[in-house]
């Protein structure tokens, strides 16, 4: 614990101000929600620094009959208990008075301490909070509150919590400005990457090579390869929405290409369930759709890998993908992200299994990561897009996928535009270190500024400021009086509570005798 600059103090948290819970009042009581106009705050609202508003609201008499309680304006809130707090703290300003969820707390300064010094003090303590308030063997993450009542908080003058604060706010201000900067880099790449794409599989970077084969020869090899595997009868399969159907009406290709539904260009297979009980901790990986990454490629990690028994290799080979393959997610509960139809290029050493709600795609003869990209196109993001049934969870069939219109070129044409699309994302990979080091840059940056101010090092003292202990005698004489209006608050509505009820129950006697009259 370094020293404090002259004047500055140490105090426990729970000192600094009055501290209030939360709670969730009865569902079932209609007249606790309906048209609520009290703010109810919870972590999903914990967002930004400043929150500016609740999703859900209770009414006056929520807060007359139930447990929760009516925070003050200008209060601090912290997420006490949620998954949120396996990585960050979450912690917002509130310049309104709200009551709150119960995984949630808040603290109303007492006078002398500005709740932005509390809320950027708490933000720069988050790594130690995080580390030495948590709750040991909740199944969801937790403070502890007493732990957090008695962590030692600095409270330098009032003047120089002032000066301090507009010191980080302007500092900040700075660094958001740079991180905007970035975000709009990353958002005119990913512009870039699919005008790319689109320009990839519709001939914009197509030069056409006198040795390149005939495409149709190419699609007639294909067609013989897959046999008769495509004549199944589709007559019980449903028409494809009419949205979908105007994705499909090409658009114009160059002379040597050619539009091929795609049951005339590979197979699908969809993957099967495999038992979770079966689950290992080593031997043959599984595929599931969490492994599919936003690149393009399977991503594996200590949380989202799963293995079965080697066994299954020989019991389930015809869901054993080895080297280079095509997997599609078929399931999501929404279309953001662009999940749903998802395809990833798994890599030449990989080898695992296919889980179900996904599906294999395997060109038969042309080139796979020229049909890869295919399927990153915008083309197919736009008919995907258009499947939408209206029900909650979205899917894609198989046969859905068979009716999708491959923009097909010459086999060697196929292999010069994946070795122009490489160059291309060389160049945006570069880009995207570029900004993500900018981007842990500015993450230090802020954790070093938060520091400095929580230390007394990020401005000069000024010897003529009102020490902080004089602050803390006045915080002390302020909290004995919180303390007995509190006691009183408490008895007068309990006995509030207990009057209502006792007048409630008179009503169902009187209700229940004029029944039986």
């Amino acid at each position: 614990m370094t020293d404090l600059p002259s004047g500055w103090e140490r105090v426990p948290l729970g000192d600094l101000g009055t501290w209030y819970g939360g709670g969730t009042p009865s569902k079932a009581r209609a007249d606790f929600w309906d048209n609520g106009s009290v703010p109810w705050l919870s972590p999903k609202d914990m967002g930004t620094d400043v929150i500016l508003k609740t999703q859900d609201h209770i009414t006056e008499v929520a807060v007359e009959s139930s447990a929760v309680r009516l925070v003050p304006a200008g209060s601090v809130a912290i997420v006490v208990r949620s998954g949120i707090l396996e990585r960050k703290l979450p912690i917002g300003l509130v310049p309104f008075a709200t009551t709150l969820n119960q995984d949630m707390k808040a603290v109303v300064p007492l006078g002398g301490i500005d709740p932005r010094w509390i809320a950027w003090g708490l933000r720069s303590l988050e790594g130690n909070i995080l580390r030495d308030c948590r709750k040991a063997g909740t199944t969801v993450a937790s403070i502890e509150a007493s732990r957090l009542m008695e962590l030692l908080f600095p409270v330098p003058p009032l003047a120089e919590q002032h000066r301090i604060i507009a010191a980080i706010e302007g500092c900040l201000s700075h660094l958001d400005k740079g991180e905007k900067s970035l975000d709009a880099v990353s958002g005119k790449m990913e512009m870039y990457f699919a005008s790319l794409l689109q320009s990839a599989v519709t001939g914009g970077l197509s030069s056409r090579d006198g040795t390149d084969g005939s495409v149709v020869d190419l699609i007639s090899r294909s067609k013989t390869l897959l046999g008769g595997e495509r004549s199944r009868d589709d007559s019980n399969r449903r028409d494809l929405p009419s949205a979908a159907k105007e994705v499909l009406a090409p658009v114009d290709l160059p002379e040597s290409w050619r539009w091929v539904q795609w049951r005339e260009l590979g197979r699908t297979l969809n993957g099967v369930a495999f038992p979770s009980a079966d689950y290992a901790s080593k031997g043959i990986r599984l595929i599931r759709p969490g492994n599919l990454h936003s690149s393009g490629r399977l991503e594996w990690s200590s949380s989202n890998t799963r293995y079965l028994p080697v066994e299954y290799m020989k019991k389930r080979e015809a869901y054993l993908i080895r080297g280079q393959a095509l997997v599609m997610n078929l399931t999501a509960q929404s279309l953001k992200d662009q999940f749903l139809g998802r395809v990833c290029l798994t890599g030449a050493g990989e080898e695992a299994l296919l889980n179900q709600r996904l599906a294999r795609l395997t060109p038969v003869a042309a080139n796979i990561e020229y049909v890869w990209l295919v399927f990153r196109s915008p083309i197919f993001r736009r008919f995907v897009d258009r499947l939408n049934g209206g029900s909650l969870i979205q899917h894609i069939h198989s046969w859905q996928i068979d009716r999708f219109l491959v923009p097909l070129p010459p086999l060697s044409e196929q292999e010069r535009i994946v070795a122009t699309v490489k160059e291309g994302l060389s160049l945006m990979v570069r880009m995207a270190g570029v900004v993500l080091r900018s981007k842990v840059r500015i993450m230090h940056l802020r954790r070093a500024l938060l520091a400095d101010a929580i230390s007394g090092h990020l401005i000069a003292q000024n010897p003529q400021d009102e020490p902080a202990s004089m602050l803390l005698e006045q915080i002390k004489t302020e909290r004995g009086a919180v303390r007995v209006a509190n006691r009183q608050g408490s008895r007068t509505r309990q006995k509030s509570i207990e009057g209502k009820r006792s007048s409630r129950a008179k009503c169902d006697e009187t209700s229940e005798q004029g029944t039986l009259i």
